[in-house]
């Protein structure tokens, strides 16, 4: 693996498969970043649609890297081998539909660099997407930034902050192992499992604005929760109950499911 480079600050890792249509704002708010001393490195994961014509048109910049797949390996896998030629000491999450506001990278070095027991930084979101009448307006995050709160979700085996936001010492990502192998839907979770002995640290400010789909379908939340069941025996954490009667699981989901859309309401 390549060694730290002092000439960037923050590498970002992305992956995309088939995301022609939100992929350039993605990369675009990513170069609009205000500490300009980065890469971005993007794994084409066997995109068939016009996701290589966009990408191309990022050629001139010499801190963008394309790596592309023939074979679709999941977003988990692909942010895998981005890992791999990462060279700086950071690592910033970034998905192909999502939009980096322009101090995020700023705001989330400056913490690293001054708080260097935090291995990891998260910060809030605002939500946005093609939503029907109902969910007309953005909703803003509110992720629990207080140290106790975290170390209680960690403890209860729930996101300790979003996926989407993330900063990562990359020798903390790289010594977990990075993503699980083999798990597709819930790849976020099985990270945050492998890392919940890592230092968190969660900003109140919003520095991502996150595409969703709202209602979200039963169909996500049912693979989300069984994907999830998976990280959790992988890790060796699933209870017994859940290994024996994985129906349990879907009944969660579900429960969860209708929460969620009664409070969308």
């Amino acid at each position: 693996m390549p060694q730290p480079d002092s000439v960037y600050k923050v590498s970002a890792i992305m992956a995309v498969h088939n995301g022609a249509l939100t992929l350039g704002a993605a990369i675009d708010s990513i170069r609009s970043q205000s500490l300009q001393q980065w890469e971005l490195i993007v794994v084409d994961d066997a995109s068939t649609d016009g996701t290589a014509d966009i990408l191309g048109q990022y050629g001139h910049d010499s801190r963008i890297k394309v790596i592309t797949l023939h074979q679709n390996v999941g977003a988990g896998n692909a942010r895998n081998v981005a890992l791999e030629t990462v060279r700086s000491r950071l690592v910033a999450i970034a998905d192909a539909d999502d939009l980096s506001r322009p101090q995020r990278f700023e705001a989330q070095e400056r913490l690293m660099s001054h708080q260097v027991e935090v291995d990891v930084c998260g910060s809030q979101m605002e939500e946005f997407g093609s939503w029907s009448a109902s969910f007309a307006e953005p909703l803003v995050s509110s992720w629990p930034t207080s140290r106790i709160e975290i170390e209680a979700r960690i403890k209860s085996l729930k996101m300790p902050i979003p996926h989407p936001t993330m900063m990562l010492r990359t020798d903390k990502i790289r010594a977990v192992g990075g993503y699980p192998e083999g798990i597709r839907r819930a790849e976020d979770y099985g990270l945050l499992l492998r890392l919940r002995g890592a230092k968190f640290f969660m900003l109140d400010e919003i520095l991502v604005d996150y595409r969703t789909t709202r209602p979200l379908p039963l169909s996500y939340a049912m693979v989300s929760g069984r994907d999830a069941l998976t990280a959790r025996k992988i890790e060796g954490l699933a209870a017994k109950r859940e290994i024996a009667f994985p129906l349990l699981v879907d009944g969660r989901s579900v429960a969860q499911w209708i929460k969620r859309r009664s409070r969308e309401r």
